[in-house]
C-alpha cells in the first residue's frame, strides 16, 4: 500500500493494539487516538461504544455508501439535537458476503449519555430507516451489530466510559477497541476506488466549543 504507514506491531505509542493478528493503518490509529483527545478535553465523561451495520442476506445494496452515510448522518443528527456531542470513526468492510458491512465506534458526551443498549437502538431506528424496513426487523436480526462477543463467541465489553478524573486504563481500552477499524485486511473486496473509511469533523467541533467557552469566561471572568 504505497503512501500508507503500515503499523505491524501489537503496541503503537505506548496502547496495546487488537488482540485479533493484523497490521494496522497508522493515521487512523492516530485520528482515533486524537479524537479521544478532543472530547476528553471537552467533556469530563466521554462514553464510547462499538456497532456494526449489516444488511439482510436477501437484500443487495448498491455498492456505493449512501446507506452508511444516510444512517450517520441521522444518528448524528439526533444525538447532536440531544446534546450528545457525538463523534465517530466508521470503517467499511467486505469480505466474503455479497453486500458490505460497516463497523463504527461512536463517542458521546457521557455526561448525556452511558447506556450502549439506548445508542445501539437509535442507531437501529436510523439503520431501519434507511433500509425501508421495521426497527423490530432490525433488532430481530442483529442488523445493528452490538460487538458485544469476541469471534469465539465470548462475552466482552462494547463500551467504555472514560472519566477524566479518574481515566484508569479506560484510555488504553478505547484505543484496542477502535484500533480494530485501523486494520489492513488483505481480503477486502471494497473497490479501490470506494472510500473505506469516515470520520466525523471532532476538530472543527473542538475548535467551536473552545471559542464558546473563552466567549463565556470573557462574560463570566470569576469561572477562570
Amino acid at each position: 500500500m504505497p503512501g500508507k504507514t503500515i503499523i505491524k506491531t501489537k503496541e503503537y505509542q505506548g496502547y496495546q493494539l487488537s488482540q485479533q493478528e493484523h497490521t494496522f493503518q497508522q493515521k487512523y490509529l492516530d485520528r482515533g487516538i486524537q479524537m479521544i483527545d478532543s472530547m476528553s478535553s471537552r467533556h469530563s465523561k466521554v462514553f464510547q461504544v462499538r456497532m456494526d451495520f449489516r444488511y439482510p442476506q436477501e437484500m443487495e445494496s448498491d455498492g456505493s455508501n449512501q446507506d452508511f452515510q444516510k444512517t450517520l448522518q441521522g444518528l448524528s443528527r439526533e444525538l447532536t439535537r440531544q446534546g450528545c456531542d457525538p463523534q465517530y470513526i466508521a470503517r467499511r468492510e467486505q469480505v466474503s458476503s455479497h453486500n458490505p458491512h460497516l463497523h463504527l465506534v461512536l463517542m458521546v458526551d457521557g455526561n448525556k449519555r452511558r447506556c450502549a443498549d439506548t445508542l445501539n437502538r437509535i442507531a437501529e431506528k436510523h439503520w431501519a430507516n434507511t433500509l425501508g424496513i421495521s426497527e423490530e426487523e432490525v433488532h430481530q436480526r442483529k442488523l445493528v451489530y452490538p460487538c458485544n462477543h469476541d469471534p469465539q463467541g465470548n462475552p466482552r465489553p462494547n463500551s467504555y466510559l472514560l472519566e477524566r478524573r479518574n481515566p484508569g486504563d479506560t484510555k488504553e481500552e478505547m484505543v484496542q477497541q477502535l484500533s480494530y477499524l485501523a486494520k489492513v485486511d488483505e481480503r477486502d473486496v471494497t473497490p479501490s476506488r470506494t472510500r473505506k473509511f469516515f470520520c466525523s469533523q471532532f476538530a472543527k467541533d473542538e475548535a467551536i466549543a473552545r471559542e464558546k467557552r473563552e466567549k463565556w469566561l470573557q462574560a463570566h471572568p470569576q469561572g477562570r
